[in-house]
């Protein structure tokens, strides 16, 4: 019994000897929320739709992010298709490496134009709808049956066979078939 213990113990040495030691948590900075603005404000006027304004942006709270964290991408919530003032809440991603990125709110004033307040895509309006199978992609014209903005899925009809299918906006001109 006592050699058995005995060798568990010089087995439990060796692998303390050869585990490395724990690695240390990266240095973190405090960031005050005037920090926070300054810091996040080119990812949320890179998110923003054409037509549309920043005129303040603020947050209520303070960060503590590792020193190597970067800042991600914003995400900006459907906006009114209305003009004039609107309040929102952007969030931020910050990347920081070996760990799940955080997101952030800060609140938006946004002043929104006449650009941003029109659908890209009119009822009617005229496109090319695209059906991809593999490496095959074979295109129609086709017409809209309501308004649309880029990314939303609409009905579209195709004009030579009169066959309704939803299909995703891409650009002003063209849309992805996405189920027929």
């Amino acid at each position: 019994m006592k050699m058995k213990t005995l060798r568990w113990l010089f087995l439990a040495a060796a692998f303390a000897v050869a585990a490395p030691a724990a690695a240390e948590p990266a240095p973190k900075e405090r960031w005050a929320p005037a920090e926070v603005v300054s810091r996040l404000e080119p990812a949320v006027l890179a998110a923003l739709p054409a037509g549309v304004e920043l005129d303040k942006l603020t947050s209520t709270r303070s960060l503590s992010v590792a020193r190597d964290a970067e800042i991600g991408r914003a995400r900006v919530p459907k906006l009114p298709k209305r003009e004039g003032a609107v309040k929102i809440t952007v969030s931020v991603e910050i990347l920081t490496p070996g760990a799940s990125p955080m997101l952030v709110p800060v609140t938006a004033n946004l002043r929104i134009g006449a650009e941003a307040a029109s659908y890209a895509i009119h009822r009617g309006a005229e496109l090319t709808a695209y059906i991809e199978r593999g490496p095959t992609r074979i295109g129609a014209i086709a017409v809209a049956m309501e308004d649309a903005d880029i990314d939303d899925v609409v009905l579209l009809q195709i004009v030579k066979t009169r066959k309704v299918l939803k299909a995703r906006i891409e650009s002003r001109n063209s849309a992805r078939v996405v189920s027929e």
